[in-house]
């Protein structure tokens, strides 16, 4: 879960698909490394043009940038992901720098949202994911940029992978690749969930999941490889081969 950079997963199992045009927040994001995570303080709903540059699946796909969440509801409701919920709602600071968030993002409307006028709307525009905790998320945080949104950073957050020391980690579609440099224990900021797989150098290594349900590998080697490889996608990659081996059989057939 959390959603990483462009084409990548919250929870390496879905991806951002989203586009707008505005960059409003392009400009307050620009020239950052994505080391860390963002949380973005949007409503829920708003007829705002710019919106759309907020929702948490536009900073991988848009900006390029590592968030918190997204807005598949089938992800959230895991029990990987409510449980994390849980943890940032009873100590928001901590659970927060252990999930690696340092950025948050604040709309230019935020004091006062933009509304479409349509009373049928009123609860979901005024609606904020993290409404329970940016209370204390804005007295923590400090203002670094503004250019109409806000960004303001958290202190001291998890790397998004570590042993002793952060780790250079990228994501790519399949999953994330960790260099490792030698390394042991590692954790990856990135929930475990059934699928999930590990590979140290090639070899299959067992996944554990830390206090905060994160994924930590006995690592030692040169690259950690996780990827999510689901149940299902062995039987369709079986039924991919039964479909060409039938495709070509019938081929061979009616040219014989």
């Amino acid at each position: 879960f959390f959603s990483s950079r462009r084409r990548h997963t919250r929870s390496l199992c879905d991806w951002s698909s989203d586009v707008c045009s505005s960059d409003l927040l392009t400009e307050v994001t620009r020239g950052l490394e994505p080391s860390s995570r963002f949380l973005t303080l949007a409503t829920t709903r708003s007829p705002r043009a710019d919106y759309a540059d907020g929702l948490p699946a536009n900073l991988a796909l848009l900006h390029e940038l590592p968030a918190i969440d997204g807005y598949d509801p089938l992800s959230e409701l895991r029990a990987p992901y409510r449980r994390a919920c849980v943890a940032i709602a009873r100590d928001p600071l901590t659970a927060l720098a252990r999930y690696g968030v340092r950025d948050v993002l604040v709309p230019p409307d935020f004091a006062e949202p933009t509304l479409s006028g349509n009373p049928t709307l009123a609860g979901f525009e005024t609606d904020r994911r993290w409404a329970d905790v940016q209370a204390a998320i804005l007295a923590a945080s400090t203002p670094v940029a503004e250019a109409g949104w806000q960004r303001r950073t958290l202190p001291d957050p998890d790397p998004l992978a570590f042993s002793d020391r952060a780790l250079p980690v990228s994501f790519d579609a399949g999953g994330a690749t960790v260099q490792l440099g030698g390394s042991g224990v590692t954790t990856v900021n990135l929930l475990v969930i059934p699928g999930l797989v590990a590979e140290v150098d090639g070899v299959a290594a067992p996944i554990v999941a830390d206090a905060w349900g994160r994924v930590t590998v006995n690592a030692v080697g040169r690259t950690l490889r996780v990827a999510y490889r689901p149940p299902w996608s062995r039987g369709l990659a079986i039924g991919a081969m039964l479909a060409g081996l039938g495709i070509l059989t019938a081929f061979v057939l009616r040219r014989g």
